[in-house]
């Protein structure tokens, strides 16, 4: 699939779909998608239409959609804490799995960041699925690297990042001027939710003078806001900041792309737009290895700004 056709799908259809799906309650689900896309909103009343023992309604007064997720004793949500997925995160699931639901149609067990799950780890989750029988899983997975085996034993649904229209629409309460939309929408990569975590993370700085500096043309002044200007700083500021540079660069395809759209105007063309987002991911592949990590990233630099 082309990535202009990506980027228009909707997300609305994909959501009552999934919420029809857990309402049936006849088997696992797991949502693919990019943070901040509103994932633990969907799944939250995914649990609560496989949990329900009513009529499915907003104002069912049914015990499981009386009871709040965190008090409901037929849920388990587990998320990583850390980089990884872990056995010991995953220990909690052994005997929930041997009980029988107490006041829900069925067990539901969220597992999120499954994508970060360790071997062992895969390998517990897989052996639950295959012995569970009053127990429904969600699974919520940030990037496509969940396992084959695991993958195979839900159905799969995915969020994509919005469009310029779509986030101006969702966002427009909080956003004003034109200019502050399309910097925010870069910036998120079309995905709302990331806004405030840049905001929190007092990055926002960061990314408008980056913005700036691409809109501009300003490769002198791009390079400056990433701190790789000077020759000499860039190896121990790779060492340090290869995420946040990475994110940067996707922000400043995001806009590239936005512009080729028509949805912000720009000469610049698709084909040069589709080669970065290749080389893009070609980098984020070979991430384990700084030296290319770092030549590849000051290309695309290069590339983007004419």
């Amino acid at each position: 699939m082309r990535f202009s056709q990506i980027v228009i799908m909707k997300n609305e259809e994909t959501k009552l779909r999934l919420l029809r799906y857990a309402q049936k309650g006849a088997g696992n689900i797991i949502l693919y998608g990019q943070p901040g896309l509103g994932q633990e909103t969907l799944v939250r009343k995914a649990v609560h239409g496989y949990t329900c023992i009513g009529d499915h309604s907003e104002n069912c007064t049914c015990k499981a959609c009386q009871s709040t997720i965190e008090k409901n004793p037929d849920v388990l949500w587990i998320k990583a804490k850390k980089a990884s997925l872990s056995v010991d995160e995953l220990s909690p699931i052994e005997t929930f799995t041997e009980c029988y639901p107490v006041i829900s149609k069925t067990r539901v067990i969220v597992l999120e960041g499954i994508e970060t799950a360790s071997e062992q780890a895969e390998n517990m989750i897989l052996k639950s699925m295959e012995d569970g029988n009053v127990v429904r899983y969600v699974c919520i997975a940030y990037a496509n690297k969940v396992r084959a085996t695991i993958a195979s034993r839900c159905t799969p649904y995915t969020l994509v990042p919005l469009s310029l229209p779509e986030f101006s629409q969702e966002m427009a309460s909080k956003l004003v001027s034109e200019d502050e939309k399309h910097f925010w929408y870069c910036a998120s990569g079309g995905c709302p939710g990331k806004m405030d975590k840049i905001s929190a993370e007092g990055k926002t700085a960061l990314y408008r003078a980056t913005y700036q500096a691409y809109c501009s043309n300003d490769l002198k002044a791009l390079l400056e806001a990433l701190g790789l200007f000077r020759e000499k700083d860039r190896n121990s500021i790779y060492q340090k900041n290869r995420d946040e540079i990475h994110g940067v660069l996707t922000m400043l395809l995001t806009t590239a792309y936005a512009m080729v759209t028509s949805e912000i105007p720009s000469a610049y063309t698709l084909d040069a737009l589709l080669y970065q987002i290749r080389l893009l991911g070609k980098e984020k592949e070979e991430c384990k290895n700084p030296g290319y990590m770092q030549s590849q990233l000051l290309n695309a630099m290069l590339l983007m700004v004419k």
